[in-house]
């Protein structure tokens, strides 16, 4: 993620017999494996200054597997917004380089932001995912390969979250298409991220040249990313991985009395934990991590985990009227939509306070709608309590549509009308 905002154990199986040897080796085949892939211009726009040629004409998505298409008439009202809500930014806020935009109304995009493309890819997963519509998918992929171009031919750049956040949405899109073409990155960028690990006292760091600073926005999408693998392989590997990092991350960036979790630690190399820095989705992905995990053990402490943490946020990061809290413009604009994506994977794994939750981001996705120009134009603001205000951060609007697709799912589960 880029540096224009502030960034923004529980030992829960026990009988864990990974030995420390072993970790160490596993590390520095990591270590071994990322470099062989890097190359030391990944990470600059300047690498990738010049526009990307059309991908459209050359990527293709392999339906391997196909998914029930969801007819119109099917589909409830908040699949109706999210699905508009698509529409409009595909109309508005595409082009250059044939990726989503920084601003809309359109303007200079030169500032290439990696992270928040994946953010946008992940809830266009959600849109395949939820209708089965085909092209979907196929602007999934093309992202991908937009993003990658973009990027001077690479996968990898200079931040492990962000190539966290890129793993997983990709990931996700293969698991539903069967496309291998997309497994090389996958496998790569999970294999960069895990070179970050710290092999003297634990957590991925954040970025290629602070890798003594360790946060909850690294360690958060790799936690997911290795115990979604595993669920898919079944290799041992990714499983102690998940777990080393979240053991970790309980140990060091999660209050023990109240479950928030801090941002990160020794980011001014001085040991210190950045606990004024609340953010919605360093929430999210650690309630995220445990559903994962809860999904692979079934070990029911890794919900009431989620749920201390999920109540925490819910009773302290809301503004009047119990809408999730303005967490700015930048970076910060995304923050809300991954604490309600990972909110809502938590409300679809268990009946735990699952009313109260639903709830929660109806009213919050009511409150965005209600505050919308139009449905002709469905921008969302800093806020979801008032009116947007253009130009509109990409970051603010891949917020709004991440709620919009949780609420869609809730809504074609049956847990929300």
């Amino acid at each position: 993620m880029t540096d224009q905002n502030p960034r923004t154990s529980l030992s829960m199986l026990s009988t864990r017999k990974t030995k420390g040897l072993l970790s160490l080796l596993l590390a520095l085949t990591l270590i071994v494996t990322a470099l062989a892939g890097c190359d030391p211009k990944q990470g600059t726009d300047g690498a990738a200054s010049s526009k990307a040629a059309d991908t459209t004409s050359t990527v293709q998505i392999n339906l391997v597997k196909t998914l029930p298409l969801r007819e119109e008439a099917e589909k409830g009202i908040w699949e109706k917004r999210a699905d508009m809500t698509h529409s409009f930014m595909r109309e508005k806020f595409f082009g250059e380089y044939n990726m989503y935009q920084n601003k809309y109304p359109l303007s200079d995009n030169q500032a290439f932001h990696y992270w928040i493309q994946a953010q946008v890819l992940d809830s266009i997963v959600d849109a395949y995912i939820r209708t089965g519509d085909p092209a979907y998918a196929q602007q999934a992929k093309e992202l991908i390969a937009a993003v990658k171009k973009r990027n001077g031919n690479h996968m990898t750049n200079d931040f492990f979250d962000d190539m966290g956040w890129m793993a997983n949405a990709a990931f996700r899109l293969y698991r539903a298409t069967g496309d291998e073409d997309l497994r090389g990155d996958i496998d790569l960028l999970y294999e960069t991220v895990m070179s970050a690990w710290n092999l003297i006292s634990g957590g991925i760091a954040w970025k290629k040249d602070q890798l003594n600073y360790r946060n909850s926005p690294s360690n958060g999408p790799a936690c997911i990313l290795a115990a979604r693998l595993y669920q898919y392989t079944g290799e041992q590997r990714y499983l102690d991985m998940a777990l080393q990092i979240f053991e970790w991350w309980t140990d060091t960036l999660v209050d023990p009395e109240t479950g928030l979790v801090w941002d990160g630690i020794n980011r001014q190399n001085n040991g210190k934990i950045d606990k004024d820095w609340q953010f919605t989705y360093c929430q999210g992905v650690y309630i995220g991590s445990c559903v994962e995990l809860y999904n692979i053990t079934q070990d029911q402490s890794y919900i009431n985990t989620a749920v201390r943490t999920a109540d925490y946020a819910l009773n302290t990061m809301l503004e009047q009227g119990g809408i999730l809290r303005s967490e700015g413009g930048g970076d910060g604009g995304a923050f809300k939509g991954i604490f309600c994506r990972y909110l809502t994977q938590l409300i679809m794994t268990t009946p735990v306070n699952r009313e109260k939750y639903c709830k929660v981001l109806e009213r919050n996705g009511e409150a965005l709608w209600a505050n919308i120009p139009s449905e002709e134009e469905p921008i969302c603001g800093k806020m979801w309590s008032a009116k947007p205000r253009k130009p509109v951060e990409l970051q603010v609007q891949s917020s709004g549509l991440a709620l919009l697709e949780s609420l869609a799912a809730l809504n074609k589960m049956g847990y929300i009308s």
